[in-house]
């Protein structure tokens, strides 16, 4: 054990010496191509929305994609405190990191789960999988939503969009 410590040690300290030192995040881009031969990248930033006047939801993207989105839920299913409902969001993608998804419709179908324990704000988990607007995408949400006036919604998403 004594060994790997100080051979691991030393290591560190030849490391100092080089002056190696990590990237720092101000050198990296939030939004990178994955790869150039699937032509994916890597897409995050938030959700922000409120009900409109037939009940869905409507807003706003912002950070790698930028634009405007419409939430369209289905039926509501309640065990204990935690809510199941299928959803599928329309995103209007006006701007952002990735120009080639400018001017298009990302429309992705949700599997919303949302965990009722701190009354009226439910925490938000869930996974979208993109069924039109381009090749393939998957995201997860993770956020918040308040079910009381004044009602409105807040997520976060992290993903995957092959345009």
């Amino acid at each position: 054990m004594k060994k790997y410590l100080l051979t691991l040690t030393i290591l560190g300290i030849m490391v100092s010496f080089l002056g190696i030192i990590p990237a720092s995040g101000a050198n990296m881009s939030n939004t990178y191509q994955l790869s150039a031969t699937d032509g994916c990248f890597a897409v995050s930033g938030s959700i922000s929305q409120v009900p409109n006047a037939d009940g869905d939801l409507a807003g706003t993207i912002s950070g790698d994609l930028e634009g405007n989105v419409l939430t369209l839920a289905g039926p509501v299913e309640i065990h204990g405190i935690v809510i199941f409902r299928d959803v599928t969001q329309y995103w209007e993608i006006t701007g952002g990191g990735v120009e080639t998804l400018v001017g298009r419709t990302l429309v992705f179908e949700n599997n919303f789960r949302g965990i009722i324990n701190d009354y009226p704000i439910i925490k938000v988990n869930t996974t979208g999988i993109l069924v039109a607007g381009a090749e393939k995408g998957s995201l997860t949400l993770h956020g918040w939503t308040r079910i009381e006036p004044p009602v409105e919604n807040y997520l976060e998403y992290h993903g995957v969009i092959c345009p």
